[in-house]
């Protein structure tokens, strides 16, 4: 509202403060309850990445943020599945990701009309030493439906130049939508 009030116009060149005006109103919401595999852990034990911290490429068209009681917090980002590309990210931040182990886990799911096939596919990419992390391609079998999927990418050493990826499979007549929730951090 402060930053409307004085017409402020551009967060940075080319780019409308309005479109960072939501982010900023979607990041401070309130958290949702902790996922079960960390219920029993103390707060330094682990860490939740919601939706409204992740990176959002091409919003509007290929990816969204969407209202979903389903999702840990109601709030979810959606891809439709006419695309392959790695549309929603999240950098691993030197808060964290400072070369100890976190075992890494990610919430999804899709909306399809085919029965099996590929979903979408997530992982953790390297990107100062040009390296896939982890990879998963997911199947409309395992992750179809109004309730999220818990996915395990496994035990890794995070640090800064990392990042969470997800996509859509590039099946606009068999996968209409795939949602992420959250990712989640256990530390090892």
């Amino acid at each position: 509202a402060l930053s409307r009030e004085h017409g402020v116009g551009s967060f940075r060149e080319g780019r409308p403060f309005a479109e960072r005006e939501e982010q900023l109103a979607r990041k401070f919401r309130p958290a949702g309850p902790p996922p079960e595999q960390c219920k029993d852990l103390p707060p330094d034990g682990w860490l939740d990445i919601q939706d409204n911290e992740f990176r959002l490429h091409k919003q509007g068209e290929w990816t969204n943020t969407a209202a979903d009681a389903a999702a840990s917090d109601g709030h979810a980002v959606s891809m439709p599945g006419h695309h392959r590309e790695w549309a929603t990210s999240v950098p691993m931040s030197a808060d964290f990701a400072d070369g100890g182990s976190w075992h890494v886990f990610a919430q999804v799911r899709c909306d399809a009309t085919a029965e099996d096939g590929p979903a979408m596919t997530l992982g953790i990419y390297d990107a100062d030493n040009r390296l896939s992390v982890a990879h998963r391609q997911l199947g409309v079998k395992d992750i179809r439906g109004e309730k999220y999927v818990t996915i395990d990418l496994g035990v890794h050493a995070l640090k800064p130049g990392m990042y969470f990826w997800a996509a859509p499979p590039e099946r606009p007549n068999d996968v209409q939508t795939v949602y992420v929730d959250r990712i989640f951090l256990i530390r090892q």
